[in-house]
């Protein structure tokens, strides 16, 4: 077994271009946030998978900057971009992050690879919250791990919008895949209004606010004990949730 750790990092964003670019963190870009806390806390390759596109020459060059592993791939097809990456490095499971993320902890990414090891049968490891999936919700906390295997399998059955969303489809489909769900610090159901994910201005001026206070050796106990001290920053992010609901 290989597992391998895949930040999905595009220059182009709807609501926010080449956020992942900005300034972020003590002048490191919220990608590079991302990725040196991965390389400092974790013992996994890591791989940046971005698109062939000219745009993203720009991702390719901050790689290279920083000696990062990258791979260029299908600009549309993220799920075909996944899988080539995948096969590129020989891994047998791949953990994705989303690079939007950048408060996703390294202790979670560990328990998805250790449960990998010790459930080699499993499609698809993630987490809940409220028996909600984790991917789908606004904390931005947590990654998700697919065996390789099953993501060919996925390729092969569904339409344009699971190979958009690359893993919809495994929990879309229960039945048709083994999964394993791990569970969430339960303290988190009791601030409801936490959002880490950055998707537009707001949400980035709120994570480099928190990050500034807490810096990059943060745990989940850090996070929350911080937001709790700045009552306008949860009003904040609760009214970015209500913007975003889908």
């Amino acid at each position: 077994m290989k597992v391998g750790l895949v930040v999905q990092a595009r220059y182009n964003s709807t609501r926010l271009p080449g956020k992942v670019l900005r300034s972020f963190y003590k002048d490191k870009t919220m990608l590079e946030t991302l990725v040196d806390r991965f390389i400092d806390n974790l013992k996994l390759p890591i791989v940046i998978a971005t698109s062939i596109e000219k745009e993203d020459d720009k991702i390719v060059e901050l790689c290279k900057k920083n000696k990062y592993v990258v791979y260029r791939g299908s600009e549309n097809d993220v799920l075909e971009r996944f899988i080539d990456a995948a096969e590129k490095f020989d891994f047998t499971h791949v953990i994705r992050v989303c690079s939007d993320n950048p408060f996703i902890l390294p202790s979670e990414i560990k328990r998805l690879a250790d449960e990998a090891r010790k459930n080699p049968d499993k499609d698809y490891i993630s987490f809940k919250i409220d028996e909600t999936p984790s991917i789908l919700t606004h904390y931005g906390l947590w990654a998700e791990l697919i065996k390789v295997k099953s993501l060919k399998l996925a390729a092969n059955s569904c339409d344009k919008l699971y190979r958009e969303h690359v893993t919809n489809y495994f929990y879309s489909n229960p039945d048709m895949f083994n999964l394993l769900w791990l569970q969430t610090d339960k303290q988190l159901s009791k601030i409801k209004t936490l959002r880490l994910t950055v998707d537009d201005e707001v949400d980035f001026k709120n994570a480099q606010f928190l990050m500034d206070k807490i810096g990059i050796k943060f745990s989940l106990n850090t996070i929350i004990s911080n937001v709790k001290r700045y009552p306008e920053l949860l009003l904040l992010m609760d009214n970015q949730i209500k913007k975003h609901q889908k």
